[in-house]
C-alpha cells in the first residue's frame, strides 16, 4: 500500500478554456494505473490539509492562477508539483512540471523539489498518440477550432468570414461556449450549407475530423499539439500570453502553416488571404511528421512515482 496520497488539482472554464483540465485528466488516469491513492479535483473543490510534519498527501497544481507567494508558503507544510508553462516560478520549495517542447531546466536552478521539464512529458490525450491513422480524402476545406472555451469570442467573426469565402466548413463547439452564442453562430451561418457545428466531440472523432480536413485553423494550446499528433499541420492563433513560447517554438521547427494573433487588427485580412490560398493550393503542405512519441503522461507519472523518494519520504 503506498504511504503517499496524490491529489491533482487544476483550473477551468469560459475565462481559462479546457487545456489545464484535459492535461490533469491525462496524468490522473496515468498515475492510477501505478499508485493507490490519486484524486482529481478543480482547486476551487480542494479541502487543504492543515499544516503535517509527515506530509502525507503530494500535490499537484495545473493552474497559473494560484500565486507565487501562496504556492511558496503552501510548499513550506506540503509537497507541491506544478505545471509552469511559462517560467512564471523561479524560486521555491516546490517541484516544477514544464512538458513544453521549449522548456530549459536551466530556468529553474533556484527551485529546490524536482523538475520535470520537456517535451518527453507533453501531455495530449491517448487518442493522439502517435502514429496517427493514415489520412482520408478531405470531406471539407477548413476545420476551425477555438477551443474550450473560445476566450476570446472568435467564432462570430470566424463564421462570418467563412460564409464570405463559401468554404466547406465544419467548426468545433467546446463544452464552455454559452448556448446563446451557438444560437447567434447558426444565425449568422444562415443560407450557407456549407457551414457545419460539431458540438464538444471526443478525441477519436476529433482526431477523424482533424484527418479528412484539408486545412485546420486553431486556438494556441493543447489542441494545436493534438493537430500536430495527428500529422496536420495547422495555423494557430495566439489567444494567451501563455501560449507565446509554445507558438514561437513550433514556428521555429516549421511545424506550423502559420501563427497569428488574436490582438492584430489585420488577423482576418491575412486570414483571408492565408485560407484562399492553402485551399486552393494543391500541394500537400499540411502533412507533417509527428515532433513526439505523444507519451508524455505516462513517462511524467512513472517519472513522479521514481522521485517520490526526492520528497525525503
Amino acid at each position: 500500500m503506498s504511504k503517499l496520497k496524490i491529489q491533482i488539482a487544476f483550473e477551468s472554464g469560459q475565462q481559462i478554456g479546457q487545456g489545464h483540465k484535459s492535461r490533469a485528466t491525462a496524468l490522473f488516469f496515468e498515475l492510477k494505473k501505478i499508485w493507490d491513492e490519486v484524486y482529481l479535483n478543480p482547486v476551487s473543490e480542494l479541502e487543504f490539509e492543515t499544516p503535517d510534519a509527515l506530509k502525507k498527501t503530494l500535490y499537484i497544481f495545473d493552474s497559473y492562477l494560484l500565486e507565487p507567494t501562496w504556492l511558496q508558503n503552501f510548499s513550506i507544510n506540503h509537497h507541491v508539483l506544478v505545471f509552469d508553462d511559462n517560467y512564471l516560478l523561479a524560486n521555491g520549495e516546490y517541484g516544477i512540471i514544464n512538458c513544453n517542447p521549449y522548456a530549459s531546466s536551466e530556468m529553474y536552478s533556484n527551485i529546490k523539489g524536482p523538475k520535470f521539464i520537456g517535451k518527453e512529458y507533453l501531455i495530449v490525450k491517448q487518442e493522439f498518440r502517435p502514429p496517427p491513422p493514415p489520412p482520408t480524402p478531405s470531406e471539407r476545406d477548413v476545420l476551425v477550432s477555438m477551443g474550450g472555451a473560445d476566450i476570446r469570442s472568435l467564432t462570430q467573426p470566424l463564421v462570418k468570414l467563412l460564409k464570405e469565402l463559401h468554404l466547406n466548413s465544419l467548426l468545433i463547439i467546446g463544452p464552455d461556449f454559452p448556448e446563446t452564442d451557438l444560437k447567434n453562430w447558426k444565425s449568422l451561418a444562415e443560407g450557407s450549407s456549407r457551414i457545419k457545428f460539431l458540438f464538444s466531440p471526443g478525441p477519436s472523432e476529433l482526431q477523424k475530423r482533424f484527418l479528412s480536413s484539408k486545412v485546420i485553423l486553431i486556438s494556441g494550446g493543447q489542441t494545436a499539439y493534438e493537430a500536430l499528433l495527428s500529422g496536420k499541420r495547422p495555423i494557430v492563433i495566439e489567444t494567451a500570453a501563455n501560449q507565446k513560447k509554445s507558438i514561437a517554438y513550433l514556428n521555429h521547427k516549421n511545424l506550423l502553416l502559420e501563427s497569428l494573433s488574436w490582438e492584430d487588427p489585420s488577423l482576418y485580412t491575412k486570414l483571408k488571404e492565408t485560407l484562399t490560398s492553402l485551399v486552393q493550393s494543391k500541394d500537400e503542405i499540411t502533412r507533417c511528421t509527428p515532433f513526439t512519441n505523444g507519451d508524455g503522461a505516462r513517462n511524467l507519472a512513472l517519472s513522479i512515482v521514481e522521485n517520490i523518494e526526492a520528497y525525503g519520504i
